[in-house]
């Protein structure tokens, strides 16, 4: 994007542009997502979805001091401030614990 309006391309400029020209032509197709890709979506899709609905029920469930305490828990446990608590993070905090679990139990 150009902020500046007389640095932008004219409406001719773009009709001519290569790209419209392969559009009009046919010769660029719809490029397949690799399934791979697909199946990350719908895990993302499906950890949102988990997530929303889990925080719903704790809102109605958990009285608002018991909500904070686990909020505190939760960002001291999310060392990198991502908003989820990766593998490392939840194994990091489980051997900070006093928690007696061996490794093997920890994943």
């Amino acid at each position: 994007m150009t902020v500046n309006a007389d640095d932008r391309p004219t409406a001719m400029d773009c009709y001519n542009h290569q790209w419209f020209k392969d559009v009009s032509s046919g010769s660029v197709t719809n490029v397949a997502i690799d399934p791979d890709v697909m199946n990350n979506l719908r895990k993302f899709q499906g950890h949102s979805t988990l997530r929303r609905a889990c925080l719903t029920i704790l809102v109605k469930m958990i009285n608002p001091k018991e909500f904070l305490k686990l909020r505190d828990q939760f960002n001291s446990i999310d060392t990198n401030l991502s908003g989820t608590i990766e593998a490392a993070e939840l194994k990091a905090a489980i051997k900070q614990s006093d928690s007696k679990l061996t490794d093997a139990e920890i994943d």
